[in-house]
């Protein structure tokens, strides 16, 4: 399967009124084509204003105590952490289960490389379905089809992580239109920031072609 073998959909957004990847939009079994009629980046938009006005007005929390949902025990209210979207201004588990959980994360991450790859597995493919509405095993489909090496430069990705992975080589970047959505192939981290850099612009690009052939004569 090639990249061209991908039939994109799409259907325009009633807030931005872009038309888009019909992935873009979440899943909702009420509308008519199983999908919300505002794109994923409105909504996200939407919920990062809605966070600032909450975060300058958090809401009040009526209580002197609640119960944790981890552990179970009522404790003062000045044990739970802030959060300001939260229905009464307060998280759900108590400080001490919040600060058990991430110990036990960190430890993982650090002691046991299979716990590590299972958080970034995970991390992984929050960050395809939510940025470019895949899954991973589309993304594998897409990386098979170009055998495994760049679109543009035909070479395997050579750059590493920066997090504390070992030195792991980073997967390759998926490279989609900023206007649409649309996800366009996998490349390389110097060629993805390559074409970023010069704006995704046709003809800087061939300017700069262009400027190469002049001073290589």
């Amino acid at each position: 399967m090639s990249i061209t073998d991908f039939e994109y959909q799409t259907k325009q957004c009633t807030h931005c009124m872009m038309e888009r990847d019909i992935s873009l939009f979440h899943k909702n079994k009420y509308c008519t084509d199983g999908r919300r009629i505002v794109c994923k980046y409105c909504v996200s938009k939407e919920r990062q204003e809605r966070y600032k006005v909450a975060k300058n007005q958090p809401n009040q929390c009526p209580f002197n105590e609640m119960t944790c949902t981890k552990c179970n025990l009522t404790k003062p209210i000045a044990d739970f952490g802030d959060m300001p979207t939260a229905t009464f201004g307060k998280k759900l588990r108590c400080r001490a289960c919040e600060r058990f959980r991430q110990r036990k994360q960190e430890e993982t991450k650090r002691n046991c490389p299979y716990g590590r790859i299972k958080i970034h597995h995970k991390s992984r493919k929050t960050r395809l379905r939510k940025l470019y509405g895949m899954t991973i095993a589309d993304y594998d489909i897409m990386l098979h089809s170009q055998n495994g090496l760049c679109a543009i430069c035909g070479k395997p990705e050579t750059a590493k992580r920066h997090d504390k992975h070992n030195g792991e080589i980073r997967d390759m970047a998926v490279d989609h239109c900023h206007e649409t959505g649309k996800v366009r192939g996998l490349l390389c981290c110097n060629c993805n920031q390559g074409i970023g850099k010069l704006g995704d612009n046709i003809q800087t690009l061939k300017n700069a072609i262009a400027y190469l052939e002049k001073h290589s004569r």
